[in-house]
């Protein structure tokens, strides 16, 4: 005979009995609750987070293209590096092609020497009117610094400048004296570089050179050390004579 007692033993067993049926369905049902494990993404998923992440790099990509145009399209004033070949009276040479060119002839050259062939001047003119390079063949220059004035137009007055330059240098095999002086030019400081040399077959030459020893911001021509490094240097170690 069932008691009352054994009546609720009974009902307490069957609740606990399907509580435990439905929490076994669920898990087996569920593969991802078992041990924790994390759904494995499909391979749409993954193309898909490739081609985000593709997408995400891109715009980083066409930026550095961006900044390598800028810094390449830049132009710097004065250190174009185009030079072109030149020939003179029994010389060549480079010079840069965007400066501007002149040549002129005169009477011969050196004093007390009969049948003197004419000179010939020749002018490499940068864009500010004032940095330049110029030859002077069969000339006659009696003292260092006499041709400034006529190089350059106009009157300077002009002082030894960098005693620590050589006196002796050799340009396209041949010896030449070198001096360098300071201009007084538009209150400012011009420097200029003079080498001369002379022989029976070649008669004298003049090479001189020169630039501002400083500048301000946005000049059209760097200073002479710039200018010489640039433009002067290798133009004078392309002169040679025929």
């Amino acid at each position: 005979m069932l008691t009352m007692k054994n009546v609720s033993f009974q009902k307490c067993m069957y609740v606990l009995g399907i509580v435990l049926l439905t929490s076994l369905f669920a898990a087996c049902s569920d593969p991802s609750s078992a041990s924790g494990a994390t759904p494995t993404p499909t391979a749409a998923a993954t193309a898909t987070s490739a081609a985000t992440q593709a997408q995400s790099v891109k715009p980083m990509a066409t930026s550095a293209a961006t900044q390598a145009q800028s810094v390449s399209s830049t132009p710097v004033a004065g250190t174009e590096k185009e030079l072109q070949p030149f020939t003179g009276v029994d010389f060549t040479m480079v010079y840069p092609a965007k400066w501007q060119k002149t040549h002129k002839t005169g009477p011969g050259g050196m004093a007390g020497v009969k049948n003197q062939l004419a000179s010939n001047t020749y002018g490499f003119v940068a864009a500010d009117n004032i940095t330049g390079f110029h030859i002077v063949r069969r000339g006659d220059e009696q003292a260092v610094g006499g041709m400034v004035n006529e190089l350059i137009g106009g009157e300077f007055h002009c002082d030894m400048g960098d005693k620590s330059v050589p006196s002796q240098v050799t340009v396209g095999g041949v010896s030449w004296s070198q001096s360098d002086l300071i201009c007084l030019v538009a209150s400012n400081n011009y420097e200029v570089r003079e080498l001369v040399t002379s022989s029976t077959q070649y008669g004298q030459t003049v090479i001189m050179y020169g630039a501002y020893q400083q500048v301000g911001k946005g000049a059209v021509v760097p200073d002479f050390a710039h200018t010489k490094a640039t433009y002067f240097d290798p133009m004078l170690a392309s002169f040679k004579f025929n």
